[in-house]
């Protein structure tokens, strides 16, 4: 799940910048990997609730979610499949000085460590898939925040993904919020279910 942007560079020399946020900095080319502003208050409020904790960011990208969190967690697993994003990742952990960020190139289907994480990031629309992997990288018990693209007509449907996918691995969810991100598309948004697993 490779995720690229669909962009020509119109004007200019380069389409690499370097984007402030929440006392972050990263580094990106926007035509080469993928982000939204549209995310910002989201990326925000998950870093604000990770104290201490350890973070698994399953699609990690050029870092979006892992360097706010690395900024107040004990530790943050950042998995990437994307070389570009990657590279950038790493650049990016380092303009931030977050030392505890351990970047993971690969396929997060394959290789999300397993029972370490307090907090699971699913910052991917449409991974529901991983949801296994996801569950399984939680020790005993922790929050995931999964999130996906959805008409609005069956809203609960990631609701009920989440609760489904528990019961087949034997573990219990409450639903802590269901939060939309966005517009995604007409009749369409982008919503986070956060849900603490035991």
């Amino acid at each position: 799940m490779i995720r690229k942007p669909n962009m020509e560079l119109l004007a200019g020399k380069g389409s690499e910048t370097i984007h402030v946020e929440n006392g972050c900095l990263f580094k990106l080319d926007v035509t080469k990997v993928m982000f939204s502003l549209g995310n910002q208050y989201e990326r925000q409020r998950i870093a604000r609730e990770c104290n201490e904790e350890i973070v698994v960011d399953m699609f990690a990208g050029i870092g979006y979610f892992s360097i706010p969190c690395a900024k107040r967690a004990e530790k943050v697993y950042s998995i990437e499949i994307n070389p570009e994003a990657f590279k950038y990742l790493l650049y990016n952990k380092k303009l931030n000085n977050t030392k505890n960020l351990i970047p993971i190139l690969g396929d997060s289907m394959f290789i999300t460590p397993e029972a370490i994480a307090d907090r699971v990031v699913m910052g991917h629309l449409f991974c529901a898939e991983f949801l296994p992997a996801a569950i399984r990288a939680l020790e005993k018990r922790g929050v995931i925040h999964y999130h996906e693209s959805v008409p609005e007509k069956i809203l609960w449907r990631p609701v009920f993904r989440v609760e489904k996918m528990c019961r087949e691995l034997g573990k219990e969810c409450k639903i802590l919020n269901i939060r939309r991100v966005k517009n995604y598309a007409p009749g369409v948004v982008h919503v986070v279910v956060d849900a603490f697993v035991y």
